[in-house]
């Protein structure tokens, strides 16, 4: 067990934390723009989110490492996502729909892990473990707020994980 999540006074303020920013994340996909071009806004949209989604994982998942608290977030709510995947919002499911097109490559210094791609839309796993990519690469590895092809993939991870 890790100390990274460990009493009451964390968890109230990880629940603050959790609802900035998703309100942050919410006030830049309905258009709340402040003149930033389209790569800047989308990583900040997805960094807000994903900064929530981690916390959340946190909060409820007493484990040591992101991956062991994804892993346990994708079991906890795989049958939900699978169950009201056809309800999900269009924007959703057309941000997940783009995630699945890339084969995601480690672009971690000295990266060696195989790339990750969604093959099957309603497979939770997939769908977080290319979001984790996307994220892992934004922070440590090559993606870049300025190319194309990786504001389309930033931009589709945080509607995924926002929706």
């Amino acid at each position: 067990m890790s100390d990274n999540c460990p009493n009451s006074m964390v968890s109230i303020s990880r629940e603050h934390i959790i609802q900035c920013l998703m309100e942050k994340a919410k006030n830049e996909i309905s258009g709340t723009k402040r003149g930033l071009d389209q790569g800047y806004q989308d990583t900040e949209i997805f960094v807000y989110t994903f900064i929530a989604f981690e916390a959340f994982t946190c909060l409820r998942y007493n484990l040591s490492s992101p991956g062991q608290r994804n892993k346990a977030f994708c079991n906890g709510f795989k049958d939900v996502y699978i169950r009201d995947f056809n309800t999900l919002p269009d924007e959703c499911k057309d941000a997940i729909l783009e995630l699945s097109r890339h084969s995601i490559p480690d672009m971690s210094p000295g990266g060696r892990s195989r790339p990750k791609t969604i093959h099957n839309l309603r497979d939770l796993t997939q769908v977080i473990d290319s979001i984790y990519r996307v994220r892992c690469n934004l922070f440590h590895g090559g993606k870049d707020i300025n190319e194309i092809g990786d504001i389309a993939l930033i931009s589709a991870a945080g509607k995924a994980l926002y929706y």
